[in-house]
């Protein structure tokens, strides 16, 4: 019942206990897809690391190079336009640094300590969202188990869009590739996704803390949490920014009058993600290529029925939770008590916010999930009510059966992931595993090219070769090369017929290029005309190993 003191909310040594046994068992689960990998590693066939989203980790490794290679200003790898760097992306430069410190090899650390490192602070990072989810959910509920299903639902589910892959659907279910939906994906191969939710949740709860005691260091507290959220994330300072807002609104419709003691806590919590997004602002419209990498990161929401299939079942126990705490006086207590007026704003909000014209549409849903499980595990509750005796009994028992089929069927998608991520690890290809003689070039290059050299190669193998040699590609991310759709069909001209070798040698001009890859993407498997050739550009060949070949472009 409503309110809940502080004794309520308290967590005990055995239930956190509790919490870190599961979380445990829960990164592990994630995990074996990946020992998986490294288990069908051989020495012609190595583990590149990654299960989902290739190019982005391929990209989160090259930015992990970065750290280990240079300062804290960064610049784009991906494409070879002058620009330059901004403070963005701390916590990766930082990741390479240490790894290369930890490991003692310095700027040239090697793919396979970036690797370890990148899954040791996937382990860390999950295990620190998981535990500031249950913090977070006990302070609404009182009840273990309401708690310990409450958190299931934030964690370790998703929802039925799983169930259109069963039908052959030709599009992935939000589930499968949108990270901030729910926490399914940042604990399976995004760490810097799950600590950015951890900090952005652990704000929100110091912030609480900060009214309940009238002492603005907790406030403080919160604001280095967003800070550091902004500095992983940038956007979600504005999201948070959105937060704020109607959350004061809402307190002060409840009390009629403006919720100035709130509004001063927050002030003092929400002052330095401000500055990170001003800075964020000016950085990504000035500098033209830091422009362009906005521009083209288009993350637009899916259709609407996707957002049915994957929240549905939530949104339709978060409604009957919601309306139990209506009946209660939630509205009452939120006047007193700011947190519940967050509860009940955040949805609803999210909601508009994934429908707003702008390029980061769907990812605008990051956190929702976690007060729609504290509300989908209230409304859980409401319907099964209590045992009851005789045919009363039994319908208790038909309730929690129906529950517990609509919750099994949420556990589709973690266990598709886990089954999907096991089978890829067990068939070693290209570009989940990577050829010994493709591993011997990159090494090569990482070991003898110039820091930041120009390398021209197709789409696919540029992708990796920041990753793995730091070096700076024509061609390789979409959203991070600078007119990446041009750039890529001139990759693929270059390579495989249809340009002259007077216009090569312009393409190598223009783009500063020092060496020229050459592995499977690369070489045409038919050119009847105008077909590379190497001797006909005088390229000078530094490595040749199986299928692969690093050329250097001659200086003249």
């Amino acid at each position: 019942m409503l309110p809940l003191t502080t004794e309520e909310r308290r967590i005990d040594r055995r239930e956190w206990l509790w919490v870190g046994a599961v979380s445990l068992l829960l990164m592990l689960a994630f995990s074996l897809p990946y020992l998986v990998g490294w288990l069908n590693s051989t020495p012609d066939m190595a583990f590149g690391g990654a299960l989902f989203a290739v190019d982005d980790i391929n990209s989160y490794l090259a930015k992990m190079r970065y750290g280990a290679r240079h300062g804290w200003l960064f610049q784009l790898v991906y494409t070879t336009e002058p620009h330059d760097g901004g403070f963005i992306i701390p916590h990766l430069l930082g990741l390479g640094k240490l790894a290369a410190l930890l490991s003692g090899e310095g700027a040239k650390v090697s793919a396979r300590t970036l690797i370890i490192a990148y899954h040791a602070a996937r382990i860390v990072c999950g295990l620190a969202l998981l535990g500031v989810l249950y913090r977070f959910v006990a302070d609404y509920l009182s009840s273990r188990g309401v708690r310990r299903l409450a958190w299931a639902l934030a964690s370790a589910v998703a929802g039925l869009g799983w169930l259109t892959t069963l039908g052959g659907a030709d599009s992935l279910p939000l589930e499968f590739y949108v990270p901030e939906a729910f926490s399914l994906l940042q604990l399976y191969g995004l760490p810097h996704l799950a600590l950015a939710r951890a900090l952005l949740l652990g704000g929100w709860l110091l912030l609480f803390r900060a009214l309940e005691t009238g002492r603005y260091l907790p406030a403080a507290g919160a604001g280095l949490c967003w800070l550091g959220m902004s500095l992983i994330v940038p956007f979600y300072a504005a999201l948070l920014g959105v937060l704020i807002v109607v959350w004061l609104v809402a307190l002060s419709l409840l009390r009629r009058e403006i919720a100035l003691r709130e509004f001063r806590y927050a002030a003092v919590g929400g002052a330095l993600p401000a500055a990170t997004l001003v800075y964020n602002a000016l950085l990504f419209t000035r500098n033209p290529v830091f422009a362009t990498w906005s521009a083209q990161n288009q993350l637009s929401s899916p259709p609407p029925v996707d957002f049915v299939l994957a929240y549905g079942p939530l949104i339709i126990l978060a409604a009957v939770g919601a309306a139990t705490l209506l009946r209660r006086g939630v509205l009452r207590e939120a006047a007193a008590q700011p947190r519940w007026a967050l509860l009940l704003t955040w949805p609803p909000i999210a909601a508009i916010l994934v429908a707003l014209p702008i390029n980061v549409q769907r990812r605008l849903l990051e956190g929702v999930v976690v007060p729609l499980a504290v509300l989908a595990a209230l409304g859980a509750g409401r319907l099964v009510g209590a045992p009851g005796e005789g045919r009363a009994r039994m319908a208790w028992w038909a309730r929690q059966a129906a529950l517990a089929v609509v919750f099994v069927l949420l556990a589709g998608t973690p266990v598709l992931l886990i089954a999907g991520g096991a089978a890829l690890a067990s068939a070693p290809q290209w570009p989940i595993f990577h050829p010994a003689d493709e591993l011997a070039a990159l090494n090569w290059l990482r070991d003898h090219a110039p820091a930041d050299s120009h390398v021209l190669s197709t789409f696919e193998s540029g992708n990796v070769l920041p990753a793995h040699a730091g070096v700076r590609v024509v061609v390789g991310h979409g959203p991070e090369t600078v007119n990446a759709l041009e750039k890529k069909e001139q990759a693929l001209r270059f390579f495989h017929g249809g340009m002259t070798d007077a216009e090569r040698q312009a393409l190598l001009s223009r783009y500063g290029v020092r060496y020229v890859w050459v592995g499977p993407p690369e070489w045409p498997e038919t050119c009847d005309a105008h077909c590379f050739d190497p001797a006909a550009l005088g390229l000078r060949a530094v490595f040749t190993a199986g299928d692969y070949a690093i050329y250097e472009v001659s200086a003249s």
